[in-house]
């Protein structure tokens, strides 16, 4: 759509297959496709054979893939709104695509101290906002089983309630 546009992706996110190390850029700018070709050709000769064989398999049922992955990340998404809908001191804008959501949350601690102090308490495992510039928020992927996810959820509650105690 824009001629300097670049696209980025993978088969990590979107096929959930992280640990398959295979992505793509697509643009119509041929000065930058000769630049990431130089520097694909400076860092990667060529990715496994496992790697292109799984991703090759999933590419081929990618509608399979794509639709249970969605299905997944809309009835796991309805948990988290649900969940967040409860928690008084916590607020979001619901995402409308992706695997994460920015929770904000009105604690006077900073958000690198909050999450730390939850994993150690809990377990429960958020990125601080502060990574991002979004002082008093956290980013809550919520792309796993429903198991885990409703138990990590229970676990960030049970965490909030103590800081109330404070």
């Amino acid at each position: 759509m824009y001629e300097k546009g670049i696209s980025t992706s993978s088969m990590s996110k979107v096929f959930s297959l992280a640990g398959v190390r295979l992505g793509w850029i697509a643009t119509h700018d041929k000065d930058a496709l000769k630049q990431f070709w130089s520097h694909r050709d400076y860092d990667l000769i060529s990715c496994g054979m496992i790697d292109d064989t799984i991703a090759a398999l999933a590419l081929a049922s990618k509608n399979q893939i794509l639709e249970r992955n969605k299905k997944i990340n809309r009835e796991n998404l309805d948990i988290l709104d649900h969940w967040i809908q409860k928690e008084p001191r916590l607020s979001y804008v619901k995402p409308k695509a992706g695997t994460t959501a920015l929770v904000y949350y009105d604690f006077p601690i900073d958000s690198y101290t909050l999450c730390r102090r939850m994993y150690d308490s809990c377990g429960t495992f958020v990125t601080p906002g502060d990574c991002f510039d979004e002082p008093r928020s956290m980013r809550i992927g919520y792309a796993a089983d429903r198991d885990t996810l409703k138990k990590g959820l229970q676990a960030m509650s049970t965490f909030l309630d103590s800081l109330e105690a404070e």
